[in-house]
């Protein structure tokens, strides 16, 4: 994976370049407007996308172990076999969401819409959903 700076990323997303398979663990990317962009394979493990807007982005495969989630819009995100593994998602919109496959092991997701998203293959058993929305 590639290393990138902060900078870096808001260059590449106002020229609608893609962000697949760079190394952008550990960066603080809250609030940013990321909607549609390319995260495909993407290591985000540890990062803050706190506020973020990921509306129709792809993160398909991209890891996102441990990450500060809170409040990001997700809405039709494809997070297809996406590792969520202990990331937190609190009041995060998951709304059309595709998760399937995704690895959501001791992630929170308290308070969270998921109205319409499909959870197919994936394993809720460890992971928080206090006062979620799943209709």
């Amino acid at each position: 994976m590639t290393e990138i700076s902060v900078d870096q990323i808001r260059k590449k997303i106002l020229k609608n370049h893609s962000l697949s398979g760079l190394d952008l663990s550990g960066l603080n990317l809250r609030n940013m407007n990321m909607r549609g962009v390319n995260l495909s394979e993407a290591n985000l493990s540890d990062c803050s996308l706190w506020g973020t807007d990921l509306k129709q982005a792809k993160l398909r495969r991209a890891n996102l172990e441990r990450a500060n989630l809170n409040y990001v819009d997700f809405r039709y995100a494809d997070l297809r076999d996406t590792n969520l593994k202990e990331a937190t998602l609190i009041m995060a919109n998951l709304e059309h969401a595709i998760l399937n496959g995704a690895t959501i092991s001791r992630a929170n997701f308290s308070f969270c819409n998921l109205r319409y998203a499909n959870l197919v293959g994936v394993c809720t058993s460890s992971a928080i959903f206090h006062e979620s929305s799943l209709d």
